[in-house]
């Protein structure tokens, strides 16, 4: 079990959520699928909320947040980011 399946093992359900950019980026939606707060998250990657939703809204992080972010859901960066077609 992931660490964020740990973590989102006893929280309710909620919607996906939607970001569309050059990358696509799918935090939200594989974060809101575990049940999971934008501050559940950042907490347990060493962030703050706001930066966290930043990244999740597609801001720009560096490689070593985005490994931190991939590691904690237990996906790739590319399933994370994929690349939007078109």
């Amino acid at each position: 079990m992931t660490p964020a399946e740990k973590l989102a093992k006893n929280k309710p359900a909620r919607a996906n959520g939607r970001i569309k950019a050059v990358w696509v980026c799918r935090l939200e939606e594989i974060r809101t699928n575990l049940g999971l707060s934008t501050r559940d998250v950042a907490k347990a990657i060493g962030s703050n909320a706001s930066n966290y939703w930043r990244i999740e809204q597609g801001a720009e992080t560096s490689l070593t947040n985005a490994r931190k972010i991939a590691a904690f859901f237990g996906k790739s960066i590319e399933e994370i980011w994929p690349r939007a077609a078109g």
